[in-house]
């Protein structure tokens, strides 16, 4: 999710554990959470596709998080040495703080490679837009109510309310993906993805005879749910790649890649050549261009050229309209 929330999630954390040192332990759990998020400043001169394989990578693992506590505890005791505080006590507000972050990105759709080093299946549980002030504000309330108290109890009221409203996206999600199975049995890997701003509509993407297929799921309570589709595009699979870049060259390498990022929804862009676009993520509901996409050089040789639909890609990339 963004840094606000994973910052105040830490925090929260930090409190519960930390008891007697509230705003301490608030600051401590606050930078183990926003930690993970350093390694977007990981990225190559020389490989466009680096950072995709970077983020949400190590930092984010469960493995790492004693190695991230500790480093982030590090940091924090160089700011507050002058309390003197013991660094045990920091590496344990630090380290819970840190083991929120990669859990609240699970819950995301982006995918976090969780279990690293032990497999480097993409985790995406698609329970919680990456932005969602009724988890955000909140938490912040709580955190302003416990520190100004100097209790712990708006604290645990808060976390209840945060597992309540999680608890609640997580069935709701079920149901959504429980609907969307029923209108093709024969699919595969099915996702039913919640959208910014919308708590009860879900972009939906699957597998099917071939093609990429999208659609829109609206699950408004006291309504009846109703199954949108938009549209579907051939995928992009190990066949169409063998044929777009000889093995072992650097654009067969960079596609492979990019279809284990994108968890194989990968599909061309309409009306726009050599463009290929991650399907997991849309511009609206009902559209058929990607947020996000890569370009195909002239040779294999080259390297892809990121692109993007919607603001300016990262490192060197070029927008699309």
């Amino acid at each position: 999710m963004d840094p606000i929330t994973h910052g105040a999630l830490g925090a929260l954390t930090g409190i519960l554990v930390g008891r007697k040192r509230l705003r301490l332990a608030a600051f401590a759990g606050a930078a183990g959470a926003m930690l993970p998020d350093v390694d977007v400043v990981f990225h190559s001169a020389s490989n466009p596709l680096f950072d995709v394989l970077m983020h949400r990578h190590f930092t984010h693992a469960l493995a790492f998080v004693p190695v991230g506590g500790a480093i982030a505890a590090g940091l924090v005791w160089l700011v507050t040495r002058k309390h003197k505080v013991p660094y045990k006590h920091l590496y344990l507000y630090a380290t819970a703080g840190y083991a929120t972050h990669g859990l609240l990105d699970a819950l995301t759709s982006y995918g976090t490679l969780w279990f690293w080093p032990f497999s480097m299946t993409r985790i995406a549980w698609d329970v919680v837009a990456i932005v969602d002030p009724l988890v955000t504000l909140p938490l912040l309330l709580g955190i302003a109510i416990a520190c100004w108290k100097k209790q712990t109890r708006p604290a645990t009221f808060t976390a209840t309310w945060t597992l309540a409203y999680f608890a609640f996206l997580g069935w709701q999600q079920h149901q959504a993906l429980a609907l969307l199975t029923a209108q093709a049995p024969t699919m595969e890997r099915p996702r039913a993805m919640p959208q910014l701003g919308r708590l009860f509509q879900y972009r939906t993407v699957y597998l099917a005879d071939g093609d990429v297929t999208l659609g829109h799921l609206d699950m408004t309570p006291l309504t009846p749910h109703i199954y949108t589709p938009i549209g579907a595009l051939p995928q992009v699979d190990d066949a169409t790649l063998a044929h777009l870049a000889p093995e072992g060259s650097k654009l067969e390498k960079q596609l492979r890649l990019y279809q284990w990022f994108t968890d194989g929804y990968l599909a061309f862009v309409p009306n726009h050549d050599g463009v290929l676009g991650d399907y997991r993520y849309a511009l609206d509901m009902t559209s058929l261009k990607p947020v996000w996409g890569i370009q195909l050089p002239n040779t294999p040789d080259e390297n892809v050229t990121r692109v993007s639909f919607r603001g300016w890609p990262r490192h060197g990339g070029k927008q699309i309209n």
